[in-house]
């Protein structure tokens, strides 16, 4: 995936993201990801919270600012969530399919935090870790369920090898513009090769 750094004059819209989810799910895996295309082993847990920002082009020549608000996924730093969440356009759950606890931790979360904070707030589902399906505890039919039953659309991905990056980037835009009543489209992103690959049915 490419990104620009754009003057704030030339950026068409911006959507403020809330990442939430257990800690080691790949939350600062993915803001890398998304933002340099670079995928470390090895990342340094989030302490408190981390806020990044990329810009995206769409193929309609639009500059898109991405601002994440990545909040550490340890229980004691919870309370820093439902201030991220009530100033975001959109709020991203997100879980380990290899780790179904982590994955059970999402219903936590709605009940507890998003559902209380974020009324006006798009929400996806996001799996991650989508390349060891091997060893997944979590089925994908599950997942989707789960979305479905909660208004909320479920994407895979694997921030290991970009894997469905490019998907998530795009639902991401088109519930932003959904939120602010303007036109859906379905653009394509200027994204890595990896990203080509056909998704999966019933996911973004």
């Amino acid at each position: 995936m490419s990104t620009t750094e754009v003057d704030n004059g030339e950026i068409d819209f911006t959507i403020k993201t809330a990442l939430i989810g257990d800690s080691a799910v790949g939350k600062t895996s993915f803001v890398r990801r998304m933002s340099k295309n670079q995928f470390h082993q090895s990342e340094v847990s989030t302490i408190g919270m981390d806020i990044y920002q990329c810009t995206i082009k769409t193929d309609a020549n639009e500059s898109v600012q991405i601002i994440m608000y990545d909040t550490a996924g340890q229980e004691r730093f919870r309370a820093l969530a439902p201030s991220s969440i009530k100033s975001a356009d959109l709020v991203l759950l997100m879980f380990d399919v290899s780790k179904k606890q982590t994955y059970e931790s999402i219903t936590t979360y709605w009940n507890e935090i998003v559902n209380k904070n974020s009324a006006d707030s798009q929400k996806l589902l996001v799996g991650n870790k989508a390349d060891l399906d091997n060893i997944r505890e979590v089925s994908k039919d599950e997942c989707i369920s789960y979305a479905q039953d909660n208004n909320m659309t479920y994407c895979e991905i694997s921030c290991r090898t970009g894997e469905f990056i490019g998907d998530l980037i795009k639902e991401i835009v088109k519930c932003r513009r959904s939120k602010t009543y303007l036109e859906t489209r379905t653009d394509v992103f200027s994204i890595a090769e990896v990203d080509k690959q056909k998704k999966p049915k019933s996911c973004c």
